[in-house]
Parts: C-alpha cells; structure tokens; sequence
C-alpha cells in the first residue's frame, strides 16, 4: 500500500491523479444534476464540418480549433460527447503511468533522476492512452449515433423527467426512456419558470444551435 501511494502521489502519475480526481468529481457533479454531461462538446466543431461554435451565440471558428477537430477526427475520438473521451483518456494515462513506474521505480535515486525519467513516461503514457481510447469509444458511436437520430427526428412530444437542479434559458437536462432507450438531452425553458429536479416536461421544439429542446410542462402540453 506504501508503495502504490508514494507512486500515484509522485510525478509523473501524481498529474494523472490529479486529473482521475477533476474527472470523478465532474461526473458525481453531473450525476446530481448541476452540470451538463456534455457540456464540453460545445467547445469543440464538428468534426465532419468544422464551421460554428457555440459561446453565447455563433462565431467563425479558428484555424486552430478546425485543425483540434481534425486531429480528433483521424485519431478516432469523434463520435462521442468530449467529457467521455477526456475521461478515458485520463484513465488510460493513469493506468499506463502507474505500472511504467512500479516497473522502474527500483531504478529511480535521486528526485532529479526521478523527473528526467518522469517526464517521458508522462509522454508516453498519454500517446499510448490515446489508441486505447480509441479502441474503447468506437462500439459506443453506434449508441450516440442512435440517440442523436432519435433527438432529432421522433422525440418531439416526448415527456421526460428533468434530472438537472433548474432549466432556464442556458442550462438544464432531462431523461427520457423512449422504446428501451434511456436518454440523457438538453431542455431549455422561458423564464421566469419553477421548473426543479423530477418534474415531468413535454419536449416541444427542438433547437439546432445548441443540440437542445425547448421545454414546457406536462400539464401545459395536453
């Protein structure tokens, strides 16, 4: 146990570490409803086009970030909300840090030697964690590509459940189970409004800009 808590605790896993900890704290946050699962991918193109991004309305989007898009796109990590690929990436780096340090942490002395050593591990764990996302995210576009067919073409009139603390004009997500499917979307609602958590909503218009849907009460819809 000593052994396996001066490694994750010392460079170069100790990076990994701290970025396991951001990840699991991210997503027990979103669990309870106060961030949105794929609140990231509005940051990032599609990668088939290229053209927006979404922060606080529509701009042209850089070279550099069409180029993030492409870098994405030929190493295999579209196809998936953002958040997924981080946090596999992550992981993947991790696990791949922590056993290259175990093998080799009998030939480390001095903290100097332990960082010149560190830092190609580091490296090399993240190039290694990239492939095996990769791998890992391919069976899960199909589910994504599925869920994204149902959002936009059969899902309007559907009532769901909001997971989220508020809905409001930027921010709020729902369940829905359509047909065995579980699915996680965005909602949006006019303000001022008493949505909260567990209230049930009819999905009423769908917005493109932002991958979300307008939302009214079930009350109001029938």
């Amino acid at each position: 146990m000593d052994q396996f808590l001066n490694i994750i605790s010392t460079f170069p896993t100790v990076i990994y570490s701290i970025l396991m900890v951001v990840i699991i704290l991210y997503w027990f946050i979103a669990s309870l409803g106060l961030l949105e699962i794929d609140m990231l991918d509005a940051d990032i193109p599609d990668a088939h086009t290229g053209i927006h991004v979404h922060s606080d309305g529509l701009h042209e989007v850089t070279d550099g970030i069409e180029g993030l898009a492409g870098v994405l796109l030929k190493l295999g990590l579209n196809g998936v909300p953002i958040t997924v690929v981080i946090t596999f990436l992550v992981m993947f780096g991790w696990i791949i840090s922590y056993f290259a340090a175990l093998l080799i942490s009998p030939l480390l002395g001095s903290s100097i030697i332990q960082i010149l050593v560190g830092i190609p591990i580091f490296i090399a764990a993240f190039a290694l964690a990239l492939p095996c996302t990769a791998v890992v995210i391919r069976p899960m576009r199909t589910l994504f590509d599925k869920s994204q067919t149902k959002t936009t073409q059969s899902l309007i009139g559907k009532i769901g459940t909001i997971r989220s603390t508020k809905v409001n004009a930027t921010f709020g997500e729902i369940e829905i189970n359509d047909e065995g499917a579980h699915l996680i979307l965005r909602i949006r609602a006019s303000e001022p409004n008493d949505f909260k958590k567990g209230d049930r909503v009819a999905l009423l218009e769908y917005t493109e800009a932002d991958n979300s849907y307008q939302v009214v009460a079930e009350s109001e819809f029938y």
